[in-house]
């Protein structure tokens, strides 16, 4: 299976279709038609295997792709031998060994997912960060959650943490309270106010020093305003109002050039903010180990191009 997205996150799949064990089209076809697309900057596949010939093809295409400024992102099925059996017996095609596949797929230029999860949250990144390229992997972090700015230490898989100049020193100390843990990653507390949290946001994407920003916060508290109305005034918050959490962060993430996503960890109650983020164009991710890595893989990408 192989999908393309567009600059506006519009996910079009594409599918290969077999009769037995004849395949119409291979993945290689299927690459190579979306290079000569310059509406696609994104392509996303899973593999099973490739047929004899095709593993070449779908190298050659996927340099090309990159030569062409496109992103492609693979998902390998077949990782054991119980993996590759399958695929075999499905798809008729050779899976190969994956330590080599991978090895290949990555000199090329592909990123690899190793999960499916990890396969959509880099197929929502790609796509929604495309056009907004990482001058580097300086990265930072701010989160209300003391156990987020501990998660993500362990999981920054190449970033580099930024050192904040004084300019944003002095911003970030103007605002957050005095007990906060000023320096990169920010665990602001979650007495932080909306407002202080989102001028701590703004300071790190206009801050020299960073390249690119991961924006996080655990909002169960009644010091941010990011619920929906509610009629019977069981509280004040609204996040439709201009100075609600979502409405502030769109505003200050899509008036900057550097790549940021955000991370909302909490539940269900707490989806029509995510909603507002992403609709912006923003990747939302509900886990900010998940946010790290997939940024993570963006500012290799992009390190690869250059």
């Amino acid at each position: 299976m192989t999908f393309a997205s567009n600059y506006d996150g519009i996910i079009q799949p594409a599918a290969s279709i077999s009769f037995g064990n004849q395949m119409d089209l291979t993945v290689g076809d299927f690459l190579e038609h979306f290079n000569g697309d310059d509406a696609i900057d994104v392509v996303a596949c899973y593999v099973e295997g490739f047929r004899p010939g095709d593993g070449d093809k779908f190298l050659e295409q996927t340099r090309r792709a990159r030569k062409l400024g496109k992103r492609v992102i693979i998902y390998k099925a077949g990782k054991t031998a119980l993996g590759a059996r399958a695929a075999a017996s499905h798809t008729a095609s050779l899976a190969g060994d994956y330590a080599v596949a991978r090895a290949c797929l990555e000199s090329a230029g592909a990123t690899v997912a190793d999960s499916l999860d990890e396969f959509e949250d880099l197929l929502k990144t790609f796509t929604l960060l495309a056009g907004r390229p990482a001058a580097g992997n300086r990265t930072g972090i701010i989160s209300n959650a003391g156990f987020e700015c501990s998660t993500v230490m362990d999981q920054l898989d190449g970033l580099e943490l930024a050192t904040f100049d004084t300019d944003t020193q002095a911003k970030l100390d103007e605002v957050l309270p005095v007990f906060a843990h000023r320096s990169n990653p920010i665990d602001c507390t979650p007495m932080t106010s909306t407002a202080a949290f989102t001028t701590s946001c703004r300071a790190i994407l206009e801050c020299r020093e960073v390249d690119a920003a991961i924006l996080s916060s655990v909002p169960v508290t009644p010091a941010l305003n990011n619920l929906p109305a509610d009629p019977t005034g069981a509280h004040r918050e609204d996040i439709l109002s201009p100075d609600s959490q979502p409405s502030l962060m769109v505003d200050i993430i899509t008036r900057s050039d550097k790549p940021a996503v955000v991370v909302i960890d909490s539940g269900k109650i707490y989806d029509p903010m995510c909603r507002i983020i992403e609709k912006a164009g923003i990747p939302v991710f509900r886990k900010i180990d998940r946010a790290a890595r997939s940024l993570a893989a963006f500012c290799r990408s992009e390190e690869i191009e250059k």
